[in-house]
């Protein structure tokens, strides 16, 4: 389940890449900010996480370009002041193990679009046709779009090295 916390903003500093000769995200911590014990996983993407406190680093996972969908995006705003965290209620995380996150529609796959003039890369369902309760920036340029606590969406914006 993820957790919006008000009042404050806690973000890991660094820098989200994209690096074509490897089809995968990459992110480049500016100093390590808190221990990552753990990975969420959203189909190919990895997310460090600090399970003591649900703290998220930097996106990084395999993800070919070839998948991407080229589209106009709206560029995402965030909600100021938010941190986002993640925790299980009925389940004891264990360090070094990675957990899955299910999508809100269980049988539908995400697609990935990009804006070449915005730069922003989008991980979501196409025919989710919400509106997020809140947007927050978990790490540099890196978004989450949050449900009914759910993680609907994913934004990233990668400077992109051949």
């Amino acid at each position: 389940m993820f957790e919006i916390q008000a009042g404050q903003s806690i973000i890991t500093n660094g820098k989200p890449i994209y690096r074509n000769h490897e089809n995968s995200f990459d992110f480049i911590d500016d100093k390590e900010q808190f221990r990552r014990d753990g990975v969420l996983t959203v189909a190919t993407l990895q997310i460090p996480l600090a399970i003591s406190t649900g703290f998220l680093g930097g996106i990084f996972g395999y993800e070919p370009r070839t998948r991407w969908q080229p589209k106009v995006l709206s560029t995402p705003i965030s909600n100021r002041d938010c941190t986002l965290r993640y925790f299980v209620s009925d389940l004891k995380l264990i360090p070094e193990f990675a957990v899955t996150i299910v999508p809100l529609i269980k049988e539908l796959l995400w697609t990935c679009f990009y804006d070449v003039n915005s730069g922003w890369f989008l991980t979501r369902h196409p025919k989710l046709d919400i509106s997020p309760d809140f947007v927050c920036e978990f790490a540099t340029n890196t978004l989450a779009e949050i449900y009914h606590n759910s993680l609907v969406g994913l934004w990233i914006k990668p400077e992109i090295i051949d």
